[in-house]
C-alpha cells in the first residue's frame, strides 16, 4: 500500500461533515473501551475538516477506517492493543513489510506512528491519545506546527533526519540522532509541555521501495499551562 492506495477505495462523497462527525464519534467510542478520553472535535468552534482540501478529507476518512478496524479487531479478539498487536495487525492489513529490528526496539508506552514517505499519517499508537489534549478534528485535520511547538533547530534536524531516512531501497531501522527535546501543545485549554525522545525510524516495504515509515518516540508530560517559546 502506498499514499494513494490509501485514500483510493474513499469516495468524495464520504468527504462530507456528518460522515467525518460520524466516524470521529466513532473512533472515541472504539477508544473510550480501553478507558481513553477523546474529545471527537469541538462544539463551539468551526470544524476544521471542512477547511481541508478534497485530498486531505479523503486521507482522514481513511484514517479513521483503518484506525477504527484496528482497536475493534483488538475488542473483538479480546486482546490488550498494545503498540506491538496494532502495528502487526496494520502490516498485515497493509501487506508493508517492516525491518526484522523494529518490534525489539518497540516497548509498551512508547508512542508509535506510521507515516507514508509524503507524510500522509496512517496510524497512531493508543499512547498518541492517552498523552495529547487535542481533539480529533485538531489531531487529523491540522498541520503538526499547528498543533504543537518545539525548538527550531531540533525541528530541521528532525525533519532532514526523516526525509533521508524514507528515501531509497533501504528499510534499516536507525536511531533518530536527537536528545530530548520539550514539545509544547498549541492552542489546547490545558498547553501541555511534554519531554520528548525520537528513538527510531524505521522504513516499510513494499514493491522493493519504501513507501512508509514507522517512527517510535518516548513521551512524558512535564507539566501544563507553561509558557511556549517565542
Amino acid at each position: 500500500m502506498n499514499a494513494k492506495e490509501f485514500i483510493s477505495e474513499i469516495s468524495p462523497e464520504r468527504c462530507e461533515e456528518m460522515e467525518f462527525r460520524r466516524l470521529a464519534l466513532e473512533f472515541t467510542e472504539a477508544l473510550s473501551f480501553y478507558g481513553i478520553k477523546v474529545t471527537p472535535f469541538s462544539v463551539h468552534a468551526k470544524m476544521h475538516f471542512n477547511k481541508c482540501s478534497l485530498k486531505k478529507k479523503r486521507e482522514v476518512i481513511a484514517y479513521l477506517d483503518l484506525n477504527i478496524s484496528l482497536i475493534k479487531e483488538c475488542i473483538r479478539a479480546e486482546e490488550t492493543p498494545s503498540n506491538k498487536t496494532l502495528l502487526w495487525r496494520l502490516l498485515q492489513k497493509t501487506r508493508l513489510v517492516p525491518d526484522d529490528e523494529i518490534f525489539d526496539k518497540i516497548s509498551d508506552g512508547d508512542l508509535v506512528e506510521v507515516y507514508f514517505t509524503d507524510h500522509t499519517p496512517m496510524f497512531r499508537s493508543l499512547e498518541f491519545y492517552r498523552d495529547f489534549t487535542f481533539t480529533v478534528d485538531e489531531a487529523l485535520c491540522l498541520r503538526w506546527y499547528q498543533l504543537c511547538k518545539r525548538d527550531f533547530v531540533i525541528t530541521l534536524k528532525f525533519m532532514k533526519f526523516i526525509f533521508l531516512g524514507l528515501r531509497g531501497n533501504n528499510p534499516k531501522t536507525q536511531t533518530i540522532p536527537i536528545g530530548e527535546h520539550y514539545l509544547d501543545e498549541k492552542n489546547t485549554e490545558r498547553k501541555l509541555r511534554f519531554l520528548v525522545h525520537n528513538k527510531y525510524l524505521s522504513g516499510l516495504m513494499k514493491n522493493g521501495s519504501i513507501q512508509a515509515g514507522i517512527c517510535v518516540t518516548r513521551v512524558r508530560p512535564v507539566g501544563e499551562k507553561m509558557q511556549l517559546w517565542k
